[in-house]
C-alpha cells in the first residue's frame, strides 16, 4: 500500500473516531457574547449558528438557551461553560467582535459531561448577510469536526491516482454511488432551505403576536377613552344637578325673604280712645302741607274729651268741626279733600302734654348709630368674586350670599353658595386620554352661619362671625360615589353702603375643611388643611 492510500486511511478512520466521540446526546447553543459588534447583529448571528446545530444529524437532540457567557474570560474556563451547559451533553458558544466589514467569532466546541474542551477555534465571515449565511455551514462542520470543508475538497486525491499501488496490488474502487461532494451540496442546499422555512416561519409568528398585541394596544386605548368619556359624562351631570339645585335653593331663599319695604301699620295703634293716639302716630300717617300763619293756641284750652272714640257710624263727624275743634281725617275712610290746609294752629291744638306720649315716643326713636329702623334690619344679598387657596390648588371664587337679620337684634343667619374653579395638572394616564396636561375643573361650596354687624344700618357696617362651609369635591366614577370636604371659617368683613339700598362689601375668612380622598386630586395634597379667602363684590339691601 502506498504512503498516500496510508495517509487517506487514516485520515478516515480518525475522522469516524471524531464523528463516533460526537455521535449521540444533547447539543445545545448559548448565545454569543458581543464584544464588538451590535446587539442585533450578536442575536442574529446566534440565531444563524443555533438553526445550522439543529440539523446536525450526529445529536440526539439540540436546544438553544437564553443565556450566554458573560465575558470572554469564560470560553477558557471549564466550571463557567459546564454551568452555561444546563444539562446538555455538549456545548457550542463564543464570542462575536466586528472590524465594520467582518465578524470576528470565537468559538468553543465543550463536552459537558467530561468537562472538557473539545475545540476551540477562531473564524472570520464578511458581515454582509448572504456572505454570512453562506459560510455558517463551513464554520459549524469545521469547529465540530475540526476539519475545513474547503481545504479536504482540494487535498483529496484524483481517481487516477488509485489506479495503482506500490506494493504491486491492484484495486479497484468502484465509484458507483454519488460524489460525497455532491451529497454535501445538497444536504447544505436542503438545510438552507430548511433554514429559511424556519426564518419565514419565525417571522411569520413575530409579524402575528405583533399584530395581536397592536389590536390589545387599540382595544385597550378604545376602553380607556369610552371610560373617560363616561366620566365626563357624569361629571357635567353632576355640574349641572349642582347648579340646577343652587339655583333651587336661591329662588326658595328668594321666596322666603320678607318684603321689609312695605308699610308696617303696626307702627300706629289705632285704640278705642283717643287718649292713647298721639302726635307722633298722626305725623307718620298723615302728610301735612305747608302750614299757613295762624294764632298759637294754648295748651290750657286743649280738650281731650274732645276725642272720644266715635263708633264706624259716626265717622262722618271726624271730617267736619266740632265746637271749634279742627277736622281729623279718619285713616280707616277714603281720603277726601276738606277744603283746606291745616294749620301749624291745628297741629299745635292736637299735641299732648309730654308726660302722656313718653314710652311712644322712646319707641320711635331713630338709633345713634346714624342707620334708620328699616335699614338696620334690612335683609341683604351679597354677590362677590375673590381667591382662596388649598395647599397648591389656587381657586377663583365667585358667587352669592343673603343674609336675613334675627329679629330687631345687630345678628343676622346668612346662607351662601359659591363656585371655585382651579386650573390643575392632569396626571400622566389622563393627560394622554384628554390630549391636554391641564383642565379647568369646578365644585361648588356652600356656606351658613351668623353674623354680628357692629353698626347696622350705618353708612359704614363692620361685621364680624363664623360659618361652616362643606362640598363635593370629586365623585368616583366607578361607583358614582362622592367625596365631601367640611369645615369651618371665622368672619369678618365691611359693607360700604353709597346709598340706602346699594353699597359695596369687601369679606375676607380663614379657616379649615378635612376630606379623606384629597390625595386623588393631586401629588402633595392632604386630607386637612387651611382654607383662606379674600373677596369683594357688592351690597344690595330690601
Amino acid at each position: 500500500m502506498s504512503f498516500r492510500s496510508s495517509i487517506l486511511c487514516s485520515a478516515l478512520v480518525a475522522l469516524s473516531f471524531t464523528q463516533a466521540a460526537i455521535a449521540g446526546g444533547n447539543a445545545v447553543m448559548a448565545p454569543l457574547h458581543n464584544v464588538g459588534a451590535s446587539d442585533q447583529q450578536a442575536m442574529n448571528v446566534s440565531s444563524l449558528i443555533a438553526s445550522e446545530m439543529s440539523f446536525w444529524p450526529e445529536f440526539d437532540g439540540f436546544d438553544e438557551l437564553d443565556t450566554g457567557p458573560t465575558n470572554a474570560s469564560c470560553l477558557s474556563s471549564s466550571s463557567c461553560l459546564a454551568g452555561l451547559a444546563s444539562g446538555g451533553d455538549v456545548l457550542v458558544t463564543g464570542t462575536i467582535g466586528s472590524t465594520g466589514t467582518q465578524f470576528e467569532l470565537d468559538l468553543v466546541f465543550f463536552d459537558a459531561s467530561r468537562r472538557t474542551t473539545i475545540r476551540r477555534q477562531s473564524f472570520t465571515l464578511s458581515s454582509r448577510p448572504e456572505a454570512v449565511a453562506d459560510g455558517m455551514n463551513a464554520v459549524i462542520r469545521e469547529l465540530i469536526t475540526g476539519v475545513n470543508p474547503d481545504a479536504a475538497a482540494d487535498d483529496e486525491p484524483a481517481v487516477a491516482d488509485f489506479g495503482a499501488i506500490d506494493d504491486g496490488e491492484d484495486f479497484a474502487f468502484a465509484f458507483e454511488e454519488e460524489d460525497p461532494a455532491d451529497v454535501r451540496r445538497a444536504a447544505d442546499a436542503r438545510r438552507a432551505a430548511e433554514a429559511d422555512r424556519a426564518a419565514e416561519t419565525r417571522r411569520a409568528e413575530e409579524a402575528r403576536r405583533a399584530e395581536e398585541a397592536r389590536r390589545a394596544e387599540e382595544a385597550r386605548r378604545a376602553e380607556e377613552a369610552r371610560r373617560a368619556e363616561e366620566a365626563r359624562r357624569a361629571e357635567e351631570a353632576r355640574r349641572a344637578a349642582e347648579t340646577r339645585r343652587a339655583e333651587e335653593a336661591r329662588r326658595t331663599q328668594a321666596a322666603a325673604v320678607p318684603d321689609v319695604a312695605e308699610f308696617d301699620a303696626s307702627s300706629i295703634s289705632f285704640a278705642s280712645s283717643a287718649d292713647q293716639i298721639t302726635a307722633e302716630d298722626i305725623d307718620s300717617a298723615i302728610q301735612f302741607a305747608p302750614p299757613a300763619a295762624a294764632d298759637e293756641m294754648d295748651l290750657d284750652d286743649f280738650d281731650p274729651n274732645r276725642f272720644d272714640t266715635p263708633s264706624r257710624t259716626d265717622t262722618a263727624s271726624l271730617s267736619g268741626t266740632r265746637g271749634g275743634v279742627p277736622d281729623i281725617v279718619d285713616l280707616d275712610a277714603p281720603d277726601e279733600p276738606t277744603g283746606r290746609q291745616r294749620t301749624s294752629r291745628d297741629r299745635t291744638r292736637t299735641e299732648r302734654p309730654q308726660s302722656t306720649r313718653t314710652a311712644r315716643t322712646q319707641r320711635t326713636e331713630r338709633p345713634s348709630n346714624n342707620g334708620d329702623s328699616l335699614q338696620q334690619n334690612a335683609v341683604q344679598i351679597s354677590a362677590r368674586a375673590g381667591y382662596s387657596t388649598y395647599y397648591d390648588l389656587g381657586f377663583i371664587t365667585y358667587g352669592g350670599e343673603v343674609s336675613v337679620p334675627v329679629g330687631r337684634a345687630p345678628v343676622s343667619v346668612i346662607l351662601g353658595a359659591e363656585a371655585y374653579s382651579v386650573r390643575r395638572d392632569l396626571p400622566p394616564e389622563l393627560a394622554v386620554i384628554a390630549g391636554t396636561t391641564t383642565e379647568w375643573n369646578t365644585m361648588f361650596p356652600f356656606n351658613a352661619g351668623l353674623l354680628y354687624k357692629a353698626n347696622a344700618g350705618g353708612s359704614v357696617e363692620p361685621y364680624f362671625g363664623a360659618d361652616v362651609i362643606g362640598a363635593q369635591y370629586y365623585v368616583d366614577s366607578a361607583t358614582n360615589s362622592g367625596s365631601w370636604a367640611i369645615g369651618g371659617r371665622a368672619r369678618a368683613g365691611v359693607n360700604l353702603m353709597v346709598a340706602s339700598a346699594f353699597g359695596f362689601n369687601i369679606n375676607g375668612s380663614v379657616g379649615g375643611w378635612s376630606g379623606n380622598r384629597w390625595a386623588v386630586i393631586g401629588p402633595g395634597i392632604k386630607e386637612k388643611g387651611v382654607l383662606p379667602q379674600i373677596s369683594g363684590g357688592t351690597v344690595f339691601s330690601f
